[in-house]
């Protein structure tokens, strides 16, 4: 809701894999977005590649590891349904192993785009807020 827990800042989710379904008529509710951006740890981290609008009954299925978050409710209110999955197989497999045991963060790849940027997580948010603009929609308004 506008006026409760309106945005979800970009993060990235500890689990393998994320479920996503919509649970509310697209039309009882603006913004509130999902804006996906590159894997945790690659060169293109903070780089925007998708925004999804969400569709009752539909599910939204993205690897844990990559970097997303929900743009502010405009109006209304939405609802989903999040699980989160993890798989003690999956994460004993060699390819899991040299992937996600020993992540080592690449340098990044140019100028990161404003929407991938995250407040909680970015200890270069401010500094990068100024150069790229402030951006409605990316974190919750300052409280009074």
């Amino acid at each position: 809701r506008p006026d409760e827990d309106r945005h979800l800042d970009m993060h990235v989710d500890e689990c393998d894999v994320t479920f996503n379904f919509g649970l509310c008529n697209p039309d009882s509710f603006k913004g509130s977005d999902l804006a996906f951006c590159g894997m945790f740890g690659s060169p293109e981290h903070r780089k925007h590649l998708h925004t999804y609008a969400h569709v009752k009954g539909r599910c939204v299925l993205h690897s844990g590891k990559r970097r997303h978050g929900a743009l502010n409710v405009e109006e209304g209110e939405r609802a989903s349904l999040i699980m989160w999955t993890k798989s003690p197989a999956f994460r004993r497999t060699a390819t899991y192993q040299r992937l996600w045991e020993q992540v080592v963060i690449q340098p990044e790849a140019g100028i990161p785009d404003r929407v991938c940027l995250s407040y909680t997580h970015d200890p270069d948010f401010h500094k990068l807020r100024q150069t790229l603009g402030d951006a409605t929609g990316l974190m919750p308004e300052p409280k009074m």
